[in-house]
């Protein structure tokens, strides 16, 4: 049986070693990838919590306007139909205030 020439054993080791660094350089673009998309995920949930809490803040104001005192979920749909037809009958009766 023939040695195995230097060159078949040298290039086979960088080609592994280049497998190694390759894994590793891919698991370090993961982690940063996914770690991005971990950060972008926070920070759509506090517009999402932001924008409920304005949401919220819009159907006090409204039940406000209109005179309700104890204004249910505001995430109901029929409350905020309600409230808006409300509104706008309030809104109707001062401008024909207005012009009287």
């Amino acid at each position: 049986m023939s040695p195995i020439p230097f060159f078949v054993i040298f290039y086979l080791s960088l080609f592994i070693a280049t497998l190694i660094e390759a894994f590793r350089f891919s698991t370090i673009v993961m982690h940063i990838y996914y770690s991005n998309i971990k950060h972008a995920a926070e920070e759509v949930q506090k517009k999402e919590d932001t924008e409920q809490k304005l949401m919220e803040l819009l159907v006090r104001i409204e039940a406000k306007m209109v005179g309700t005192t104890d204004p249910p979920a505001p995430d109901s749909k029929e409350y905020m139909e309600s409230l808006r037809k409300k509104l706008d009958e309030n809104m109707k009766d001062e401008s024909k205030q207005g012009k009287n």
